[in-house]
């Protein structure tokens, strides 16, 4: 009895002295001076002030672009593999926070033993004999200075940083799909204009054939249209090259193999690709938004927590111990009150003298910390520059796009004037094939001004941190 008052004493001891040594973590908190340039006020393309939409791909208002998208969150092997880093994760913690609980563990063993009769045994000691033994035993490591605490809060940031490592993946994920998908359809755009330049060029070479064989233009006149047509077909395999390129790449983002799905990507769209107006939304929403700043900070705790974990390695270590066994040489004697044994005892380890070991590892600790917070502070200053770099990126990509589209109806109005000029017998041929080969050329700057501005748009998108939210609804992984 008074053995048993005394571990009661000294637990109830334990847990009510018990505390955590090292530091709280403190999350940190938004530069109130944190803001975008004016760059934004130069486009009513960017709309100040309103969240981004999180299905932001939706707002180009292309199905097959849409259906890329869900393919690739359901299948992408990248998002795979970061799914089974975030259970490697989630594992690990529960292994932490299983150290802070009681274990209980049984044993059971029976021996026969023969023992050598030359071995001088007291009279009456058989040397052929029998020992069962069966028990339990049980350990507890009270948290007496929170060493064990910050090691659980250390795995559980590491298992929140897994998730949104994650979510960086599905982010780079949807931008890969949209870049790649933009790619496809404006090369496509591109490789018809240059065919109907090749028209246009043979259109008028057939005129300078039929001119030369009535010797009204040099020899000279007719190579140069010749050269012509063959420098704008050797051009075309280039472009069909690039068409192909991100088609491929779209297959292996939605996990097919490129020779399953390469005829159906390959198919031309009916629509051209807009870019929409894009909502920005405020600076401080991007600490919100973008998983890499959030990743950032959860390592920003693990690091606080593992300081503390260094820090509680300067305090004693206390374990309770116990085991009840019963052990006899027969076996129908087990469990009978001779045959039982039981122990209790409690230990306490506490390094003195380690040569600095401890000291060296608390400030290789502070300094992992160091390092962690200034990655953190870099992640906020890199999310603030891709947003201002794509902001600008779109806006005068737009100014681009507005100025070749005025240009364009110039150039589509004179189109229309040699038309009726050559319909009225003013002009010849060569005039009007001559303005439309001008607006084919324009048409053809101006599809890599809207791939430009397309291409902008999915940056300004991924730079405020858009989409995996709703990736993570329909990839059916939300924590």
């Amino acid at each position: 009895m008074r053995t048993l008052k005394f571990a009661v004493f000294m637990l109830a001891v334990l847990l009510c002295s018990s505390c955590a040594v090292g530091p709280d973590y403190q999350s940190p908190t938004a530069d109130q001076e944190l803001r975008f340039s004016d760059i934004a006020d130069q486009s009513q393309a960017l709309e100040k002030g309103q969240l981004v939409d999180d299905q932001w791909w939706h707002s180009f208002a292309d199905s097959d672009l849409d259906m890329l998208v869900q393919q690739a969150i359901a299948s992408n092997q990248d998002i795979r593999a970061a799914t089974g880093r975030v259970q490697e994760a989630r594992a690990m913690r529960n292994v932490a926070l299983a150290a802070n609980r009681p274990t209980l563990s049984a044993q059971a063993s029976g021996t026969r033993s023969q023992q050598s009769q030359l071995a001088n045994f007291p009279p009456g000691i058989p040397t052929l004999f029998s020992l069962f033994d069966v028990g339990l035993a049980a350990s507890w490591e009270p948290d007496l200075f929170g060493r064990i605490g910050r090691q659980t809060e250390a795995a559980t940031a590491q298992f929140e940083a897994s998730i949104e490592d994650r979510r960086s993946v599905l982010h780079m994920v949807l931008a890969e799909v949209a870049l790649n998908y933009v790619d496809l359809r404006m090369a496509q755009l591109q490789l018809r204009l240059r065919e109907e330049q090749v028209e246009i060029a043979e259109q008028s070479l057939h005129l300078t054939e039929l001119l030369r064989g009535q010797e009204l233009v040099a020899e000279s006149t007719l190579l140069q249209a010749r050269a012509e047509v063959n420098q704008r077909k050797a051009a075309l395999a280039s472009l069909e090259a690039a068409v192909r390129a991100p088609a491929v790449r779209l297959a292996v983002l939605t996990a097919k193999p490129p020779a399953q799905v390469l005829d159906s990507l390959l198919e031309p769209a009916a629509d051209i690709l807009v870019a929409p107006s894009i909502p920005v939304g405020l600076p401080s929403d991007l600490l919100r938004r973008r998983p890499d700043v959030r990743a950032a900070e959860r390592r920003l705790a693990v690091a606080s927590a593992n300081l503390g974990q260094e820090t509680a390695s300067l305090f004693p270590q206390f374990q309770l111990t116990g085991g009840l066994s019963s052990n006899a040489l027969e076996l129908d004697n087990l469990f009978t009150g001779p045959s039982q044994a039981w122990e209790l005892a409690s230990i306490l380890n506490w390094p003195i003298i380690d040569g600095g070991r401890r000291d060296a590892a608390i400030a290789a600790a502070r300094a992992r910390y160091e390092v962690a917070f200034a990655a953190y502070d870099q992640a906020v200053l890199d999310a603030l520059g891709d947003a201002e770099t794509a902001f600008a990126s779109y806006v005068f990509a737009v100014k681009e796009r507005e100025t070749l589209q005025s240009v364009r109806r110039d150039l589509q109005s004179a189109v229309e004037l040699e038309t009726l000029r050559y319909e009225s017998g003013l002009a010849d041929r060569f005039a009007l094939l001559d303005a439309r080969d001008r607006l084919s050329a324009l048409d053809a700057q101006l599809t890599t001004a809207r791939r430009s501005e397309l291409v902008a748009a999915v940056s300004v998108y991924r730079a405020l941190g858009g989409g995996w939210a709703t990736a993570e609804e329909l990839l059916g992984t939300t924590e």
